[in-house]
């Protein structure tokens, strides 16, 4: 299931880089079927160079004078653009700015959002794929496929919807390492996962001091996240998957480990003392 999970996720990140790109292909091929000229199609690659080289004729490529414009046509997408992008769009070149407002606003179009809504909208959706993937996966395949957005529509990789997802992609991790989950939260999931361990034909089969050596193992795989083979021979798969969850939480950065360490030993002590 975990599996199943991953990889719909991995989906997920390339679907919504290369939809914006595979949408924007089929307007382009649609324009070039419009265009019945003795001449053969131009490339994507031909068309974005025309499309720059209109860009640098409106001045020097130094003094942002399309984003000037942009500007005053757009008010509210180009404020939007400066907040979601992080960028000072003033000291931009007219090549620099077109590229970063022509991918906002392809990405907002492509998904049926305003720009001022794409940053918030994608945290929270990355932020659903950490609980279920690791950051490093997701970084992983962000960076895969930034050059091939970039050579896609001819343009600097850091002006790319992949990029600035990887950027949403941080900052969704840095807000899940400043989330704290309660002591009370903490006790409850061990005492949850101990349940598990305990059943009652261990109980059955165990004096205090086995039900403390085989707890103190189970503790252990939660500290380090390596299953023991024989232990995992005598678990239920749900106790294994906890126990890998409570890895996970343990890693997170969002608990104290002296303190989760604590209160593993306590409930530990807790549920030897029932045998």
């Amino acid at each position: 299931m975990t599996i199943l999970i991953i990889i719909l996720i991995v989906v997920a990140v390339i679907f919504i880089i290369n939809y914006n790109g595979n949408k924007h292909d089929e307007e382009m091929r649609k324009l070039a079927e419009q265009k019945k000229t003795t001449q053969s199609s131009l490339s994507q690659h031909n068309i974005n160079n025309k499309i720059m080289d209109a860009v640098h004729a409106m001045g020097d490529g130094q003094n942002a004078q399309y984003w000037e414009g942009f500007k005053r046509r757009k008010p509210n997408e180009a404020k939007a653009i400066v907040a979601a992008s992080r960028l000072n769009m003033d000291y931009l070149s007219d090549k620099d700015a077109f590229e970063v407002v022509s991918t906002f606003l392809r990405w907002s179009e492509n998904t049926g959002k305003p720009i001022s809504k794409l940053k918030d909208d994608t945290i929270a959706q990355l932020s659903e794929f950490l609980n279920e993937v690791s950051f490093e996966m997701l970084e992983s395949k962000l960076k895969n496929e930034i050059p091939k957005e970039a050579k896609t529509f001819n343009i600097s990789p850091n002006h790319t919807v992949g990029y600035f997802m990887l950027i949403y992609l941080r900052e969704a991790q840095n807000r899940q390492s400043k989330t704290s989950v309660p002591t009370g939260d903490i006790r409850s999931l061990v005492e949850q996962l101990l349940d598990t361990v305990f059943t009652h034909e261990m109980k059955a089969k165990m004096n205090e001091d086995m039900a403390y050596v085989f707890g103190s193992l189970v503790v252990d795989m939660v500290k380090s996240g390596d299953v023991d083979p024989q232990l995992q021979m005598m678990l239920s798969s749900m106790t294994i998957q906890n126990i890998k969850m409570m890895n996970k939480l343990y890693e997170s950065g969002k608990v104290d480990k002296n303190e989760f360490d604590q209160i593993l030993e306590e409930t530990l002590d807790k549920f030897a003392h029932q045998f």
